[in-house]
């Protein structure tokens, strides 16, 4: 009887331990069409030029990404600048980048913005854009949601 009951407390020992090393499920973010973070290096590149090439396809969802956080300067031929800023990757490689750019409503750069270089989790309504006469996607209303 011993043997048995012993044989049935070790069992259960070994469930309950293997059930807390399990990860906690977590669903999906329903209010997320395309979650980019969960994907890394080659596959979030081919990805984020997938939505450059397919623009139409990606316009109206709601899109989230971690990157590099990265302002840079854009320039009209009345030689006038303005800011954008855009959320980067690497390739494998580190050779060519891709990314999305992005506006937070209500916010000037660099007020309301994070630190060049910084790793941030942006996330924003996909919409089509253009930059120098070529079309490109870029989010808009967008929120930071970390920065690292």
């Amino acid at each position: 009887m011993m043997k048995k009951f012993t044989a049935i407390l070790l069992s259960l020992i070994i469930v309950l331990c293997l059930a807390a090393c399990g990860e906690k499920s977590s669903e999906p973010d329903s209010t997320v069409d395309v979650d980019l973070t969960k994907s890394g290096g080659t596959v979030l590149f081919a990805q984020l030029t997938l939505m450059q090439d397919n623009i139409s396809e990606y316009v109206g969802k709601t899109i989230r990404m971690e990157g590099s956080f990265s302002p840079f300067q854009v320039f009209s031929k009345d030689g006038s600048s303005t800011t954008r800023c855009s959320c980067i990757v690497w390739d494998n490689t580190k050779c060519c980048t891709a990314g999305l750019d992005f506006t937070i409503e209500g916010a000037s750069y660099p007020d309301g913005y994070p630190e060049i270089g910084k790793t941030i989790i942006v996330e924003g309504l996909f919409e089509a854009d253009t930059l120098y006469g070529l079309p490109r996607g870029m989010l808009t209303g967008a929120k930071i949601l970390k920065v690292k």
